[in-house]
């Protein structure tokens, strides 16, 4: 449900949460007290060390999965609308019969060729590979 208007918006997004993330990730411990002390499902925690009592975890926060899946479902979008044809859809349209211009759409969203999509999720699976790596090296959520 959520747009951002064009690849701009989102890249820029993602780049100044990079920054905001590891600002208050590395730099201060705002983001690990908050996350700490909040005993709700927003946050991943994976076993770092068992032989501790209790044992130590590392944290990986659900705003790391949350918002690139969003620019995930825009980049899918934007694969779908670039394969639609645009007339045809506004012939259905103006013809009165919403049944076959949802037919159309979802004929479009099934044979679309997904380039942006499938390199955005590449992407994201690397990177969270790497944030993983990241939390067990150096030992910070």
């Amino acid at each position: 449900m959520v747009f951002l208007g064009n690849f701009k918006n989102g890249f820029g997004m993602l780049i100044g949460l990079f920054f905001y993330d590891i600002f208050f990730v590395f730099g201060t411990d705002v983001m690990l007290t908050v996350a700490k002390s909040i005993d709700a499902p927003i946050k991943l925690l994976f076993p770092t060390d068992y032989s501790t009592d209790p044992a130590k975890f590392s944290l990986l926060g659900l705003g790391d999965i949350v918002i690139p899946g969003i620019f995930m479902a825009m980049c899918l979008r934007y694969d779908i609308l670039r394969s639609l044809n645009v007339k045809a859809v506004n012939r259905l349209a103006e013809s009165g019969d919403p049944a076959e211009v949802v037919r159309m759409l979802r004929k479009a969203a099934a044979n679309a060729p997904r380039p942006y999509f499938h390199g955005c999720v590449i992407g994201y699976m690397i990177a969270i590979i790497v944030t993983v790596v990241v939390m067990f090296v150096f030992e910070h959520g």
